[in-house]
């Protein structure tokens, strides 16, 4: 839950849902409490998108590419 400053401020990263659909070993899960103390309110699941693990699938991706310009290069 953020505070009302920390809403107005832009923010860039994927949405977790979207994400999900190409990589969803890499999301995870978090169920939210919002209503602890009263049982007929349903529980929030907050999803995030696991960062860390995203960094190995971009510089393959970047080797890839890279490869190809040089191809393209010298072609």
């Amino acid at each position: 839950i953020h505070s009302a400053e920390s809403a107005s401020k832009k923010r860039i990263g994927f949405i977790a849902q979207e994400f999900e659909t190409v990589f969803p070993s890499l999301v995870s899960e978090s169920i939210l409490k919002e209503f602890p103390d009263d049982d007929s309110k349903s529980d929030m699941i907050r999803k995030g998108i696991k960062t860390t693990a995203l960094i190995p699938i971009l510089v393959k991706a970047i080797q890839e590419l890279s490869a190809k310009v040089t191809a393209l290069e010298n072609a």
